[in-house]
């Protein structure tokens, strides 16, 4: 915020309409930034509240800027006090920005917050910065403003960029060492968010005048966000991808060529034996067909009903065709709440052949229950089959078919978890559990 510009040839008057320029720029891109944040990162919180805040210091950082210029000068009490606290703001908020870059960086490189001394080391360097700052209200160690309401800097003005930068430098290491933790563009946009500010610091040591650091920190912050937000949506596809992947897996290990085989040959022997339980069957076998391939196209969870639906059609074919060797009950206490499509199916279907058909028990059978425990809900699939070792199962046995596929949409889609227990000749037990919004 000085007046007496290094810059020869360039006059005051457009010295200052090219600052004001910046600030207003800078103030309407942070208004437009946190609109998208909030809008784009919906789904993500954690993104969103980073870069929330990010804009919003930024916003006030170009703020205090402007307001700055517009009192330089200004004769009287009211406009020292306010270019006191704007000086002041913009002081502090300069490193504030630098501070929440290294958070989000830090979040991307360590998700579980196992880094504890980082977080506190980008802490302390911040809380340096303010404390300096503060002191220099009364000392005039960085700047004053005299008697006609002017900054100056002053010998140790420097200083000011001791922490903002060391921040930088911190974030560079760690980049250098652990950039095999990020995607490219992720790498790409935080070398530019740090080599560019600190190019603007050393720049604006030696150039008094035209805001450099300013209009660097709001270049910098758009292009880290537009970076991140490109980022994010080639994610997104990915996962999107995976999800229509995991779907035709899930697909195509249910609707296998032997199970349609084994269901239409039974029907074709009961046309003869029993023509009212063909029917029954042909409609069950229809019912299981139309659901499951209508599952295909969905991409939002579907409701419990719908998909207790498609399993009692899916198990009742199942319990027609071995002749009632097995039965399948139902206790079902809570129903208002959805999940993947294709999830509770394959559950059931591992029940029944690796479970109660498995086992030479008089009474097999299977329940399917459901209740709300808290701020979920519970689905549990029990069967009274053979049961086995969870502990010494070989990787990926435990699950049996499609349940890895399961468990990976039900994270995906729903935040859910998927449990299995057992106890060797009592049976199995899977537990799906999904958080209720």
């Amino acid at each position: 915020m000085g007046t007496d510009p290094a810059l020869t040839g360039i006059s005051q008057a457009n010295l200052s309409l090219i600052n004001l320029s910046i600030a207003l720029a800078g103030i309407f891109l942070c208004l437009l930034g946190i609109f998208q944040v909030r809008m784009i990162f919906r789904s993500n919180p954690r993104v969103s509240r980073y870069f929330t805040l990010f804009f919003a210091s930024l916003l006030v950082f170009a703020m205090s800027n402007m307001v700055g210029q517009l009192f330089r000068g200004l004769p009287g009490a009211a406009s020292r006090a306010i270019l006191i606290v704007a000086n002041y703001l913009e002081m502090t908020v300069s490193c504030l920005l630098t501070y929440i870059a290294a958070r989000y960086y830090l979040s991307l490189l360590d998700p579980d917050k196992n880094r504890k001394a980082l977080r506190i080391s980008f802490a302390g360097m911040f809380l340096a910065h303010v404390l300096l700052v503060t002191v220099s209200q009364f000392s005039g160690f960085l700047y004053v403003i005299d008697e006609s309401n002017v900054y100056h800097r002053s010998a140790g003005y420097p200083l000011a960029y001791l922490m903002p930068a060391a921040i930088m430098l911190l974030n560079a290491v760690l980049l250098s060492r652990e950039h095999g933790r990020l995607s490219r563009k992720e790498r790409f946009a935080f070398w530019v968010f740090i080599l560019f500010p600190i190019t603007a610091m050393i720049i604006q040591l030696f150039i008094y005048g035209v805001y450099i650091v300013v209009f660097a920190s709001i270049l910098t912050g758009l292009f880290l966000y537009m970076f991140i937000i490109s980022d994010q949506e080639e994610k997104l596809e990915q996962q999107t991808k995976e999800l229509s992947d995991l779907k035709m897996n899930i697909l195509t290990e249910q609707i296998q060529p032997h199970f349609i085989y084994n269901t239409m040959n039974t029907a074709y022997l009961l046309t003869q034996k029993d023509p009212e339980q063909a029917r029954t069957l042909i409609r069950d076998f229809m019912t299981y067909l139309k659901m499951n391939i209508g599952a295909l196209s969905a991409s939002e969870p579907v409701s419990f009903t719908d998909e207790l639906y498609c399993t009692k059609a899916y198990a009742d074919i199942l319990v027609g065709r071995f002749n009632g060797r097995f039965s399948v009950e139902y206790d079902l206490d809570f129903m208002d709440f959805e999940l993947p499509p294709l999830s509770l199916q394959p559950i059931v279907e591992n029940a029944i052949k690796h479970g109660v058909l498995m086992s030479d028990k008089p009474n097999r059978s299977i329940l399917i229950r459901s209740r709300k425990e808290g701020d979920s809900a519970v689905v549990s699939v029990i069967d009274n089959g053979p049961g086995f070792d969870v502990r010494s199962a070989p990787s990926g046995e435990s699950t049996h078919i499609g349940m890895g596929n399961v468990r990976e949409r039900l994270q995906y889609m729903c935040k859910g978890s998927l449990e299995v227990s057992s106890i060797p000749g009592e049976g199995t037990t899977v537990t799906i559990r999904l958080p209720l919004e």
